[in-house]
C-alpha cells in the first residue's frame, strides 16, 4: 500500500510504502520515522481537510494523510484584551458621533445638544437629593465620631454634646467660604472694569491732544 504524506513549511511531502493491512499506530510509526526531530514531538496525522484517521487497518491502494503541528498556547488574557479595546473605541466612536450630532435639529427645532444637556441636567437633580442625603450622613457620622471619642476619654473633665453646636460652625465655615469666593469673584470682575475704563480714557485723552491734519504752526503768525 502506497502511503501519500503531505507536509507543510519546512517539512516536504513524504512517499512510502507498507503492507497492507497495517494499523493506526504502525502507520504512524512508519510515518513518524521520516519527520524531523525538531517537529517530531508535536506532530500528528489526520485525513486530508483536517478529519481524524479512524481506528482500525488500512487496506487502500493509496492512502492520503496529512501531517499537521500542535502550536503552543500563550499565557491567555488576549480575548479580554481585545473585547476591552473594542468596547473603547466603540465609546469613543459614539461619543464622537454624538458630539457632531449636537449641532442637528430634531422635529421640534431644538438642537440635539441642548435636548441632551437637558436630560443631563434632570438626571443631576433628580440625584442631587440622595447626594445630599449621604453628605449629611457623612457629616453626622464624622460629628458623632468626635463625640464617642470624647465620650470614651475617660480622663477628661468635660464632655461635650451637642451636635446642633458643631453643625452651625460647618454651616458658618461653609457660609464663609462661599462669601469670600462670591468677593473674590466681584472683586476681580471689577479690576478688569476700572482697568477697561482706564484704558478708554487714556485713548480718548490722547486722541484730544493729538493735533488736527494739515496745521501749520505759521498761520497764527500770518493772521497777526
Amino acid at each position: 500500500m502506497k502511503v501519500f504524506v503531505e507536509g507543510f513549511s519546512g517539512v516536504g511531502p513524504i512517499w512510502l510504502e507498507v503492507e497492507n493491512g497495517v494499523g493506526k499506530e504502525a502507520l504512524n510509526e512508519h510515518v513518524m520515522t521520516r519527520v524531523p526531530d525538531c517537529v517530531r514531538g508535536c506532530a500528528y496525522l489526520t485525513r486530508q481537510g483536517g478529519r481524524q484517521i479512524e481506528d482500525g487497518t488500512f487496506s487502500d491502494d493509496i492512502l492520503n494523510l496529512q501531517l499537521n503541528v500542535r502550536l503552543p498556547g500563550g499565557k491567555g488574557g488576549f480575548g479580554s484584551m481585545l473585547r476591552a479595546q473594542g468596547g473603547k473605541m466603540r465609546r469613543k466612536k459614539g461619543k464622537k458621533n454624538e458630539e457632531q450630532s449636537d449641532s442637528f435639529r430634531n422635529l421640534d427645532g431644538r438642537r440635539l445638544k441642548t435636548v441632551r444637556q437637558a436630560k443631563e441636567l434632570a438626571k443631576y437633580l433628580e440625584k442631587q437629593p440622595e447626594m445630599q442625603r449621604k453628605a449629611n450622613e457623612k457629616k453626622r457620622g464624622k460629628l458623632q465620631s468626635i463625640i464617642d471619642a470624647a465620650e470614651n476619654d475617660k480622663s477628661a473633665k468635660t464632655k461635650f454634646a451637642d451636635t446642633e453646636f458643631l453643625e452651625q460652625c460647618e454651616d458658618l465655615v461653609q457660609g464663609v467660604k462661599e462669601t469670600v469666593d462670591q468677593s473674590t469673584a466681584s472683586s476681580s470682575s471689577s479690576s478688569n472694569k476700572n482697568d477697561n475704563d482706564t484704558a478708554s480714557t487714556s485713548s480718548s485723552t490722547s486722541q484730544n491732544t493729538k493735533q488736527p491734519k494739515g496745521f501749520n504752526f505759521f498761520d497764527d503768525e500770518e493772521s497777526d
